[in-house]
């Protein structure tokens, strides 16, 4: 009996090519899961009564009875984090801020996974807990994570000819994310309208990757010169 003999090439392949199919799917899941997370929590404020989109933050909704809507929403736009990445990863490979970008997705979409399972303090509690401080912290790191990756990705801009008006936008919108997290904290510390900017933080980004997701789905699917 002959031994039976596997080449590389009888492998099955599940490369994802720049403008494929596969890579369009992954750029959409992406789009609209980015979309969906802000009509969730915007849908979830309005319909929650007393709750003030103005004064308090989107963590807020995941409070109360119907909390684990919000939960929900935290974890599924963490997981679509990790789509985009993937999406990314390929639109800049092979270049500057193939690996950096897809990696501080990931990082912020693992943190957002942990907002979603641990919930914040209520606004009375006086001392915070362990998995409000938790939430907190993973907040941050979510937050911070997708400023590096805007700046690292205007790095990228820079360095393709076709794409260096983007390299002004994401440098922009990292620098009204943290202008805009620290109105947060300080509206928080004074009963200020604390939502309004956390919400700026949250949606700014959003539009960058409206606006890049597109172009890329109508082009090569690829940053680059060509």
């Amino acid at each position: 009996m002959t031994a039976l003999t596997f080449t590389a090439a009888d492998r099955p392949r599940y490369h994802v090519t720049p403008g494929s199919p596969l890579h369009r799917a992954l750029l959409m899941i992406s789009l609209v899961g980015s979309v969906l997370f802000t009509l969730a929590y915007s849908v979830a404020g309005a319909l929650r009564p007393g709750y003030s989109a103005v004064r308090e933050p989107i963590s807020a909704l995941a409070l109360g009875p119907d909390g684990w809507v919000q939960q929900a929403n935290f974890i599924a736009f963490g997981l679509v984090a990790f789509v985009g990445a993937v999406a990314m990863h390929v639109a800049l490979t092979p270049g500057r801020g193939s690996v950096w970008v897809p990696v501080l997705r990931v990082l912020s979409g693992l943190s957002m996974i942990v907002v979603g399972v641990f919930v914040t303090d209520p606004s009375t509690v006086t001392a915070p807990t362990l998995h409000g401080l938790v939430h907190t912290l993973a907040s941050y790191v979510s937050l911070m994570s997708t400023v590096a990756y805007l700046i690292v990705l205007g790095a990228r801009f820079v360095a393709e000819p076709r794409w260096r008006g983007w390299a002004l936008w994401s440098w922009a919108t990292a620098v009204i994310m943290m202008v805009s997290l620290a109105a947060f904290g300080a509206a928080l510390a004074t009963h200020g309208p604390a939502g309004v900017f956390e919400r700026a933080a949250s949606i700014v980004p959003s539009f960058l990757g409206i606006g890049l997701t597109i172009r890329l789905l109508a082009g090569t699917g690829q940053i680059s010169t060509s």
